[in-house]
């Protein structure tokens, strides 16, 4: 049977351990579909963004243990009661221009 695809199909043996490969991007007639390239060039491979996941992963672990590490020291932070009254003088501000406008 003959086969009219340009791009052909891999030949390899059913047992084969290589996977077919697929050949560049052709140039199709109208109403015929073009096989693309299984992995393009441009795309970084699995491995590489696996990595770059772990080091993020690391490099978060590191910041988050470095500012615990910071609280126990006790490093001068802003109080509560500081933030409390800010809250609450933004939350006073929002209501009366809501309420007298």
């Amino acid at each position: 049977m003959a086969h009219d695809d340009p791009v052909a199909e891999s030949t390899a043996p059913a047992g084969s351990a290589q996977p077919p490969s697929a050949g560049p991007a052709t140039s199709a007639a109208p109403g015929r579909s073009v096989e693309l390239p299984l992995r393009s060039a441009e795309l970084p491979l699995r491995s590489d963004m696996v990595g770059w996941a772990v080091q993020r992963v690391r490099r978060r672990r590191n910041r988050i243990s470095a500012e615990i590490e910071r609280n126990r020291r006790g490093e001068p932070v802003v109080p509560t009661w500081v933030l409390t009254v800010l809250l609450a003088v933004i939350l006073g501000g929002w209501l009366a221009l809501v309420v007298l406008s």
